[in-house]
């Protein structure tokens, strides 16, 4: 300061033990320290010594005025001129003013004996009542243009946060508030101004400054996990900040304990979000194409590496380096440190915004190429279901003139005649073709939703005699049991058609000639459900033996051995996907030389 009275050197010895007296720990060594810097002195006593370099105006009382005011128990030992030692305990009402340690001379010691449950920063402003008022004056016009900056940052952020919410907005919404809470609580404004108690302010403070420490590394990460979106791994970064919000509230019964464990997540937090940095970088280089994330990834760099010097600067109550205090410098201290965080927060913020626009934009390319792509699959699948439409009318004439001849050559010869057999052949030959363009039409249909399920009440008579219509064969057998023909199934017909005839033909076709196929109906009750029925269609294995369990449903799979059978290998995958539709399945089950398919409806 100008035409400043005193100049003070300001050391510091930590008393681990707590039990030193005052005789004790003048002889020890203190050392030099750094007074802007927050010292692990949580739960130990220390002992800060003013020695009185020069006193001009020696008349002229000497004040303190500690900050910050949450320091705990502190005791002044001042020198009476007796070479006897005064001891004073600070009051609340001297936190709250200027202490007068008394007329003091060159060369003169001051001890101020300091017992906390926080760590912090031990400032002592001493001088003379006019430079002290004078660095009030300072504090409360630093205070104002901060608290003005912050304010209109914060509405800002916080229009943005409900026009637009981000996680990042909202993180930075809370810190603006706690740091600016934390720098009230420090510097003892809350006090002054607010007429909160000393208990509150002690209460408060450490758990707001760990607060501002996870809430940073959560910006840091949401940064982060924007720029490589693709790179999962990297939530794993969260873990840093949630450890750091349960220190908050470990704070509040333990805040030494509390923040020693943040300070040092602090020193190891840096560091590691470098790494997972570069390491991002590396594995994904492709996000780094862009001039805007090329940008981005560099202020990310750059701030992670101010990070790591800033957490791993040679502080603490040791390692300390000696430092003139005086007000201009803790008032640069303090701008040095909150002018930054709000640019830092602004760039932060237009960043992110940039990084947002940005993969929107990718996005709705891609969404772009997609509804193309979309649009070029549907083109195909329209000339598909047209093709094979077509396919299928053109083969179906031909068939059904086959048929009417083949009918008419029949008519034509005897009953004994050699060539009835051949045309048995025939007319079976001809079934099968038809079949197999059945099944590809329905297949095709199923696919291109041309087969829309409509759901309905009938009855069980009602599906056998459509079943029956279309199976005429001597060889197929219904056997109902434990339930009426009247009974009401509620399920789409038209698909329940599809698979039984699926069912029924392949049974017909794989069992042995002169086998029967079983198609049993019998209901079943579990507990707690509704009742339902079963309808189970079994055969004798033949020639073709048994497919595959796990291949069975798959589309286009036949066994090796029935390969010298007509089909296509899509009856029992069409009929899974039409159970499937209606909320069931069909269960195929292999028991010696009988294979059988179950399928289970609900009924009312």
């Amino acid at each position: 300061m100008s035409a400043q009275r005193f100049q003070v050197q300001r050391t510091l010895f930590v008393d681990e033990s707590g039990r030193l007296d005052f005789e004790s720990v003048r002889t020890q060594d203190f050392k030099p320290f750094n007074p802007l810097e927050r010292l692990a002195i949580g739960d130990k006593v220390a002992w800060l010594r003013l020695h009185i370099e020069q006193a001009n105006g020696a008349d002229a009382p000497l004040l303190m005025q500690l900050i910050p005011p949450h320091l705990g128990n502190v005791s002044v030992y001042s020198p009476s001129g007796t070479g006897q030692w005064r001891e004073r305990s600070l009051t609340p009402q001297d936190f709250i003013s200027k202490t007068e340690l008394g007329a003091a001379g060159q060369g003169e010691d001051f001890y101020l004996r300091i017992h906390s449950r926080h760590n912090a920063a031990v400032i002592a402003f001493v001088g003379s009542k006019e430079e002290l008022n004078l660095h009030d004056k300072k504090m409360a016009v630093m205070t104002t243009i901060i608290s003005t900056l912050a304010l209109v940052f914060f509405l800002v952020m916080l229009w943005r946060t409900f026009h637009h919410f981000s996680l990042l907005n909202a993180l930075i919404c809370s810190l603006l508030v706690l740091s600016q809470i934390q720098h009230w609580l420090t510097s003892g404004l809350a006090i002054t101004l607010l007429d909160l108690s000393l208990a509150v302010i002690m209460g408060l403070a450490t758990p707001i400054i760990i607060a501002n420490v996870a809430i940073a590394g959560g910006i840091f990460t949401v940064f982060l996990t924007t720029l490589f979106s693709e790179q999962g791994w990297l939530r794993w970064m969260w873990l840093w900040s949630i450890f750091q919000l349960g220190m908050v509230v470990y704070a509040f019964f333990e805040p030494s304990a509390a923040s020693n464990l943040s300070m040092l997540a602090w020193r190891c937090g840096p560091p590691i979000f470098f790494a997972f940095l570069l390491t991002a970088a590396i594995r994904d280089p492709r996000t780094l194409r862009q001039l805007s994330n090329k940008v981005a990834f560099g202020v990310l760099s750059l701030s992670s590496a101010m990070f790591v010097a800033v957490s791993w600067k040679s502080g603490g109550v040791l390692g300390g380096h000696a430092v003139e205090l005086t007000s201009d410098l803790f008032i640069q201290n303090v701008l040095s440190r909150t002018v930054p965080l709000l640019v830092i927060m602004g760039l932060a913020t237009w960043f992110y915004e940039r990084l947002k626009a940005n993969q929107l934009h990718v996005i709705q390319n891609e969404l772009q190429l997609s509804q193309e792509s979309l649009d070029l699959e549907s083109k195909r699948l329209e000339r598909q279901r047209k093709f094979t439409a077509m396919l299928a009318h053109e083969l179906k004439n031909p068939l059904a003139v086959s048929h009417l001849a083949l009918s008419g050559i029949k008519a034509r010869i005897g009953q004994d005649d050699p060539l009835q057999q051949r045309s048995a052949a025939i007319e079976q030959s001809l079934q099968e073709i038809d079949a197999i363009i059945d099944r590809c039409s329905e297949m095709d249909g199923f696919e291109q939703g041309q087969l829309p399920m409509r759901i309905g009440a009938f009855t069980l008579n009602d599906l056998m005699a459509a079943l029956k219509a279309t199976h005429r064969s001597d060889r197929i057998y219904i056997l109902v049991q434990g339930i009426t023909s009247e009974t009401v199934l509620v399920s789409d017909m038209h698909y329940l058609k599809i698979i039984f005839s699926n069912l029924l033909t392949n049974a017909l076709k794989y069992s042995p000639p002169d086998t029967l196929v079983e198609l049993a109906v019998q209901a079943v009750q579990r507990d707690g459900q509704a009742p339902m029925v079963s309808f189970c269609v079994s055969n004798e294995v033949g020639e073709a033996g048994t497919p595959s369990p796990d291949l069975a449903f798959e589309r286009f799979y036949r066994a090796e051995s029935a390969r010298n059978q007509s089909g296509a290998g899509l009856g029992l995958w069409l009929s899974q996907s039409l159970a499937h539709a209606l909320g069931t399945e069909v269960v195929m089950q292999i028991q010696s030389q009988k294979i059988s398919f179950t399928l289970v409806l609900p009924c009312k």
